[in-house]
């Protein structure tokens, strides 16, 4: 199968709504079609995901 890089862009678990509505992490992990994600979803809050295919580089050891 392919293997993919997902950029999670994600709420920090610092953020809260009302009081740091801009705290963010941005993280990488490879993913493939058997790969299950669990995320955190902070109130108000939510994640955006981008997949694009790992280059050999990043598939690398």
């Amino acid at each position: 199968g392919v293997t993919y890089v997902a950029e999670i862009y994600a709420d920090d678990p610092a953020g809260d709504w009302q009081t740091n509505p801009l705290a963010l992490t941005i993280t990488q992990m490879l993913v493939d079609s058997e790969t299950l994600l669990t995320l955190r979803l902070a109130a108000g809050g939510g994640q955006a995901i981008r997949f694009r295919p790992a280059t050999p580089a990043e598939l690398a050891p």
